[in-house]
């Protein structure tokens, strides 16, 4: 896509592209705050998560807003093109797990991590075909599997 993405937790426009790293220019997005963004080349999609929703960008510009199953301030999204998932973590809420096939249609995971362990990050890992997520207690969970 040749275009780096940033996301804001407030502001007016909570979405900004820039060709070259530098030089910014804000895009409209629903009024949510967002705290993570994640590009899948496979489907030519972006998805970004925040409290309580996600929106998908299939260019960086015109943003959706997306409903999710929990209101949850989900604090990362990643994209594993071996699953052909997106998983969001967050870290309020009862699950702190969701993934997606297409950034659109969200569901729960709700017996992935042991109590229920509020998490930070997570990111996918190929070498270890495993999805490796981090609680905000300092708590590794190596093997996230969906």
């Amino acid at each position: 896509m040749n275009l780096f993405v940033a996301v804001s937790g407030d502001g007016a426009q909570r979405a900004m592209t820039s060709s070259n790293g530098q030089n910014w220019t804000a895009r409209s997005t629903p009024l949510n705050p967002y705290y993570s963004v994640t590009w899948s080349p496979e489907l030519s999609l972006l998805v970004a998560v925040g409290g309580g929703n996600a929106m998908t960008s299939p260019d960086g510009i015109n943003w959706t807003e997306r409903t999710v199953p929990q209101i949850s301030t989900w604090t990362r999204v990643t994209w594993s093109a071996t699953k052909g998932i997106f998983m969001a973590v967050g870290n309020t809420g009862t699950n702190h797990v969701m993934t997606s096939p297409d950034g659109i249609n969200w569901t729960l995971q709700p017996n992935v991590i042991p109590d229920a362990i509020p998490l930070s990050y997570v990111e996918w890992v190929d070498a270890k075909s495993k999805f490796i997520a981090t609680g905000n207690n300092g708590a590794i969970i190596n093997g996230v599997l969906v």
